[in-house]
Order: C-alpha cells, then structure tokens, then sequence
C-alpha cells in the first residue's frame, strides 16, 4: 500500500465515522433507549419462541 491509498482510507475512515455520529445523534434524538432495549428484548424473546416452535 502506498501514501496514497493510506491516506485514501484515512480519508473514507474519517467520512464514515462522521456518518455514524450524525445516525447516532439521530436516533438518540428519536428514541429513549430504554425503549429500544425493550422492544429488541420482545424481538428477540419472539424469535427464540419461533425457533423452538419450528425446529425438529
């Protein structure tokens, strides 16, 4: 790897970090994340009971 291509993925590195703070930002402007947990819990209590139900 060269300068260059160092330098490139320093560059989309930096780009990317940025877009994960403004989605962070927006999603904890939109939900409390005790709201968030709770309803990952009910998704996944839910698809453990699929999984048990359909399994042989």
């Amino acid at each position: 790897m060269n300068e260059d291509q160092a330098q490139t993925i320093i560059d989309l590195l930096i780009e990317i970090s940025g877009k994960l703070t403004e989605i962070d930002n927006k999603i904890n402007d939109s939900y409390d994340l005790g709201d968030v947990c709770s309803k990952l819990d009910s998704v996944v209590t839910k698809l453990k009971y699929i999984d048990d139900n359909t399994s042989s």
